[in-house]
C-alpha cells in the first residue's frame, strides 16, 4: 500500500523562525487543511469513524473528561483533532499519555514532511502545560518521535513548556541545520560545558534570533561574555527574555539601560523591576525605587489634568500632562517643561505653574 503525507513546502520550514510555536502551527495547519483533498492515502493514523454513535464532532464539548480522553485513541480522523483541541481548550492534565502516544504513533515518519497529528498534539501540550505536558515533550524530543518539520514544533514546544532537555540532546539540537531548532535549543539547555561552548559559537551565528537565544542562555547561567551582546539586545529589542537574562550579569551600563527600557516600555516594568532586584547592587537598587516612584506616578497622572497652585493667597489654574519621563504644563501665562528627575511628576507640574506665574507677574 502506498503511503501519502501531509507535505509542507521546504521553503516555509525555513522561514518559520520569524514566528511564535502558535503562529507556526497555525500557518503549516492551514496549509495542511488546504492539501486534504490531494491524498487518499496517508501514514498509520486513525481510521476512519463510522460515527456509529451519531454524535457530531461539535457535541465534544459535552463528553465528560474521562470520556473526551479516552476517545482520543480510537476517535476517527474526522474527530480525533476536534477531540485534541478540546482537551486543549479544558487543559486536561490527564489527556497528556494520549496526546504522548499520537506523537509516538507516528514515530518513524514525517523525515521531509509533518505530521498533522503531531503537530495538534504538540499544539495541545503546550495549552495544558504543567510538569506533566514538559515531561511528555522532553520523552517526545530525547525518544525520536517527531522529525523533520516536526522537530521544529516539538523543540518550540519545549521552550514554551519550560523543558530543560539532556545535554546530549541539547548539544545536537544546537547544531542543527534549522535555525528554529538551534535558537529553542538555546531556551532549552541545561549548563553544562560542552552546552556552554556550543553556545559561546552561536555568538557569531549567522541568524540574529539564534545569536540572541545563545547570549540570553549565557546570562541565565551566569556568564559575563554574554552581557554585551544583551546590552545591544535591550537598547534594540527589549522583551522579556532578554531582561530575565540580564539579571544576574548586569554592570553599571545595563543597570541604567535597564531603567530607560521601564520608563519607555510600561509594560515590561514588572521585569525590569524583577531584574533590578536580583542585580543587588547598590545602583540597581536606586534605579529600582526610581521605576516604583515614577510607576506609581504616572499611574496617577494618566491623561491631561488641571492642577492648582497658591501664590500670594491666589489660586492659579494649569493643565499637565506627563509625556515619557518630561512632565509639560500650560496655562494662560505660557507653558514649560522639565523631566521629572528625583522628583514625582505631579511635585514638578505644580512648580512648573508656579514658574509661568511668577515669571508673568513679575514676582520674585
Amino acid at each position: 500500500m502506498a503511503l501519502h503525507f501531509w507535505v509542507l513546502p521546504t521553503v516555509l520550514v525555513g522561514e518559520l523562525h520569524a514566528f511564535s510555536l502558535l503562529q507556526k502551527i497555525g500557518i503549516i495547519t492551514a496549509m495542511l487543511q488546504s492539501q486534504l483533498h490531494l491524498f487518499e492515502q496517508r501514514a498509520p493514523s486513525a481510521k476512519a469513524s463510522s460515527r456509529a454513535d451519531g454524535r457530531a464532532p461539535a457535541d465534544l464539548c459535552s463528553l465528560p473528561d474521562q470520556e473526551l480522553v479516552a476517545g482520543i485513541a480510537t476517535a476517527g480522523i474526522a474527530e480525533i483533532f476536534s477531540r485534541m483541541t478540546e482537551c486543549g481548550r479544558r487543559k486536561l492534565t490527564a489527556a497528556v499519555p494520549a496526546l504522548e502516544g499520537i506523537c509516538k504513533r507516528f514515530s518513524g515518519f514525517g523525515l521531509d514532511t509533518l505530521i498533522r497529528e503531531q503537530a495538534v498534539a504538540l499544539e495541545t501540550l503546550v495549552e495544558i502545560g504543567g510538569p506533566e505536558a514538559a515531561t511528555a515533550v522532553e520523552r517526545i524530543i530525547t525518544r525520536d518521535m517527531v522529525q523533520g518539520p516536526g522537530l521544529v514544533l516539538a523543540v518550540a514546544a519545549a521552550a514554551r513548556t519550560g523543558v530543560n532537555l539532556p545535554p546530549n540532546v541539547t548539544t545536537r539540537l544546537l547544531r542543527h541545520d534549522e535555525p528554529d531548532i538551534r535558537a529553542d535549543a538555546c531556551r532549552s539547555a541545561r549548563l553544562d560545558p560542552d552546552v556552554v561552548a556550543i553556545l559561546l559559537d552561536l555568538q557569531d551565528d549567522l541568524h540574529p534570533g539564534v545569536r540572541i537565544a545563545a547570549a540570553c542562555a549565557l546570562g541565565r547561567f551566569g556568564k559575563v561574555d554574554a552581557l554585551e551582546a544583551l546590552s545591544e539586545a535591550l537598547e534594540s529589542a527589549p522583551n522579556h527574555e532578554v531582561i530575565d537574562a540580564l539579571a544576574d550579569i548586569a554592570d553599571d551600563d545595563a543597570v541604567v539601560l535597564l531603567g530607560r527600557v521601564a520608563q519607555d516600555r510600561p509594560d515590561l516594568t514588572e521585569a525590569v523591576l524583577s531584574a533590578l532586584d536580583e542585580c543587588g547592587s547598590a545602583l540597581s537598587a536606586k534605579v529600582a525605587d526610581r521605576v516604583r516612584r515614577l510607576s506609581r506616578a504616572t499611574t496617577a497622572m494618566i491623561g491631561p489634568h488641571d492642577i492648582v497652585v497658591e501664590i500670594d493667597e491666589i489660586p492659579y489654574i494649569g493643565r499637565c500632562e506627563l509625556k515619557g519621563e518630561t512632565v509639560v504644563v500650560t496655562s494662560e501665562f505660557g507653558s514649560k517643561a522639565l523631566e521629572v528627575g528625583e522628583l514625582p511628576p505631579d511635585v514638578v507640574a505644580k512648580r512648573l505653574l508656579a514658574a509661568l506665574v511668577r515669571e508673568a507677574e513679575g514676582h520674585v
